[in-house]
């Protein structure tokens, strides 16, 4: 029997086959090998771009935060008008 080449996963650090493409684990889709990247020529320029994390929160986010924010407020501020007019 052939002895299988094994890679770890990157997201979840899983022991896979080399050839896989999907963790079977975390059902990600896994980098290839840097052996597999050797005949592709742009797969150095794609594969820091896979690898770049993105952290924080964009400005978007912020706006949606704060509108919910705001209509919670707005709804708090009506009702209460509403059940002192009905006093």
């Amino acid at each position: 029997m052939k002895a299988q080449s094994i890679k770890t996963c990157q997201f979840c650090a899983t022991e896979i086959p080399e050839a896989a493409i999907v963790c079977p684990q975390c059902r990600r889709d896994v980098l290839p090998a840097a052996s597999d990247q050797s005949h592709d020529p742009f797969a150095q320029q794609h594969t820091p771009i896979l690898e770049k994390k993105v952290s924080g929160i964009t400005f978007a986010g912020y706006l949606g935060i704060l509108l919910g924010v705001l209509l919670v407020y707005a709804g708090a501020v009506i009702s209460a008008q509403a059940r002192s007019d009905a006093a």
